[in-house]
Order: C-alpha cells, then structure tokens, then sequence
C-alpha cells in the first residue's frame, strides 16, 4: 500500500531527529537505537491446503505450484484468507450462512467462514521454491475466515495464532541495502527441536483473549480462534510523563501503536486521539475493517523488562496513535489495546545507507510463552551481570546460564 523505493528514501533521509540532551539510562539497561516509523515487510511463510490430513493437496496455487504465501501474524485471532486465494485460487467453499465479526484498526468487519481445512506449512525463502517434503508442519481441522469482497489493493493472506499453537515459531527479519533485499521470514518447529536458536534475550509473555465470540454478527459455525501473546508492564516516556501497561505483541503490524487514551496521558493528543502535539506526520495504515490515517509520533523511550535481569530499552521508538477495541464476551465491558509492540521493534533499523535490525532472529514460543531475540552482537552488546548478587538467575534457570529454556 505504499511505494517501497519512496518510502526507503524517506527514512533513510530522516535518519534519527536530533535532541538537545541525550537520555540518561540505567547502567544495566540494554539501549537500542536506530529504530525506523514503519518495517519493510512483516514474516511470511508458505502454506499448502487440503481437505483431509493426507488427502489431494489442493491446487491452484499462485507461486509455480500448488503452495502460496500469508503473512505470520501473532496479533490475528483466526486466519484470514482474501477473496482471490479462497475463491480464484484455491476452490475453497464458505460454509453457508455463517459469519464472523472481526475488529482491527479500522474497525468491525464481517467475514464468512470456510469449510473444514488442514494447512501445511513451510519456511518462507524468496530464493528457493519449497518442495513437498518442507510442508512439514500440519494444523487442523481448522476453519478460516473469508473475505467476502476481492481486495481494493493487494490481497492479504492472514495466518494467525491458530497455526502457531503449541509450536515455536522462528522469524528472520528482512534486510534493505541500496543493492538488494530479503524479504521477513517465518518458519516453524516443534517444541524442543534442537534446530530452534538459542535466545539471548528473554521476554516473558502472556495469552490473551482478544476475540469475541458471542458478538450478535456472528452466525456458526464460528472460524478457528485463538489467544493472542501480550507483553505485560511496558512503559513509554514522553516529555517527563510516564505509561506503563500491556501491550499486544503483533508480528503483522508495521508499526507500533498506543491508544489515544495512552497519547493522552503523555500529552500528546485529546482522549478522542485529536492532536495537541502536531504529528510528525499522518500515515495510512490499514487492516480488519478498511484502511485509516493515524498520527505519527516519536516517543522518549519504551522499556520492556526481560527474563535476563535487565531491561530492553528502545531510544526513540517511533509510534502511531490507534484506537484498537473489542467487547469482551464475557462481562460485556470494552477492551480497549493500550499499545501495539509492532514489527518495527525488530525489523527495518537505520543503518548508515542500510535498513536491517540489530537481531538475527526473534524466536516466539508459543508453548512456554516467551519471546526470545538472537542478538547481532557487531551491533547490539550485552551486560554480562547475570547471577551476580543483584541480579539472581531468572526464575526456571535450572543450568544457570541466564536463559530460561
């Protein structure tokens, strides 16, 4: 939705706004900079469909064969499959009569639902095409949501944490030099395969019901829904006023966000997301329920606590101001996204001439609930403090060696 070579020559134009005083951090907090408005690409991953768990693989497929893409998405409840790979690709049947309600960043949107489906998926590579063998990881029966109207812009394929359950799920980020790209990454494994790369950096999560299941738009049978990770007591700074709260971790946003009632306690908008401090700028940004323009902004810090003793601290981070809600279904109230923990934490950072990130991979265990980052330690250098006497090895550290794994 926005042209790439553009946007690259925007931020890498802008570079980093200059302050008269730099922040003072703690001695033991790990600092990262550099951090962009929006990411090049969020992870993708290849995917088969079947009707049956060893049944005729389905074709239709648009990349020379009977697989296509989705973009791996931890904020996504269900799975969501655009007019064009349901109905023109692949032949698969909406289950009739049923619907679902779905809220995103431009809010309520109603979905059909699919038939009964097994997914296959496997490592998402530009270079190599995947064979057969590497649609390794299967999930169903699963039923998806359905977009009932082809795209406006390109379509979307959404595979969300229904296909992530029980498993690990490793992302490559992507990588821009003036000369070439690769494109984000997802592959997927079991839990404990020896194949998952250790993490250096620990972030404890948490599974949360986002999704509303009795909403009156929603007739059975319902799609295939799950909760989605969330990092507690994250805390943003602007200005001297401080926020701490939840925030969703979402791997399919380009950005990340805070509500407008969270912009409003650092003073940066009305409770009704007006503007009191002018944006940097106004960005399009679009999902469940259309597309919006959302105001810019670049807070002081953002602090995420870690498993390690030690803080994550980002210099800077950039944020868009969204209002992201649904109705919990089981006492009625409002639930309203304090803040959106978007791509743009791991993926596109500045550097110099090149857009790339200080991790080599960031590791998401779906089953133990944590988040891990492999560092890049030319760019990124750790404390080497844990287990000394004010900072004890983190809770289930059985070999002492600073990881919870």
């Amino acid at each position: 939705m926005f042209n790439l070579k553009r946007w690259l020559g925007v931020v890498l134009a802008w570079g980093m706004i200059g302050w008269d005083v730099p922040p003072v951090w703690a001695a033991d907090d790990v600092i990262i900079y550099n951090s962009s408005e929006v990411t090049f690409d969020i992870p993708r991953i290849y995917f088969l469909l079947r009707r049956t768990p060893d049944g005729q693989i389905l074709p239709g497929g648009s990349i020379g064969g009977a697989y296509h893409y989705a973009f791996f998405d931890t904020g996504a409840s269900g799975i969501i499959m655009s007019y064009e790979t349901y109905e023109e690709l692949f032949g698969v049947v909406p289950e009739p009569g049923a619907q679902f309600a779905d809220v995103g960043v431009a809010g309520k949107d109603i979905f059909g639902v699919s038939e009964q489906l097994y997914v296959s998926l496997a490592p998402y590579d530009v270079w190599n095409e995947p064979l057969e063998s590497d649609f390794n990881q299967t999930f169903g029966p699963i039923r998806a949501m359905l977009t009932l109207t082809p795209s406006e812009y390109d379509p979307l394929d959404i595979f969300g944490v229904p296909l992530m359950a029980g498993k690990t799920v490793v992302i490559t980020p992507s990588v821009i030099s003036s000369e070439d790209y690769n494109y984000c990454s997802a592959r997927v494994h079991d839990a404990g395969d020896p194949a998952i790369p250790k993490a250096d950096i620990q972030i404890k999560l948490r599974m949360r019901k986002y999704y509303n299941a009795t909403d009156p738009d929603n007739i059975e049978p319902l799609p295939t829904l799950a909760y989605n990770p969330v990092v507690d007591d994250v805390t943003v700074e602007y200005n001297g006023i401080a926020s701490t709260k939840t925030w969703l971790l979402d791997t399919g946003a380009s950005s990340s966000m805070i509500s407008p009632e969270v912009a409003h306690q650092l003073g940066l908008t009305e409770l009704d997301g007006t503007p009191i401090v002018p944006p940097l700028l106004w960005l399009e940004i679009g999902g469940v329920g259309g597309t919006i323009e959302a105001p810019l902004y670049q807070l002081d810090s953002m602090t995420i606590p870690t498993l390690n003793g030690y803080n994550l601290v980002y210099d800077h981070l950039y944020v868009l101001v969204v209002q992201i809600g649904t109705i919990d279904d089981e006492t009625g109230e409002p639930v309203i996204l304090d803040g959106v923990l978007g791509s743009n934490f791991y993926d596109t950072f500045i550097y110099g001439d090149e857009l790339d990130s200080p991790f080599h991979e960031v590791v998401f265990d779906a089953d133990q609930a944590i988040l891990g980052l492999v560092v890049d330690t030319s760019r990124l250098t750790l404390p080497d403090h844990c287990g000394d006497i004010g900072h004890p090895y983190p809770e289930g550290d059985f070999n002492e060696d600073c990881i919870v794994d």
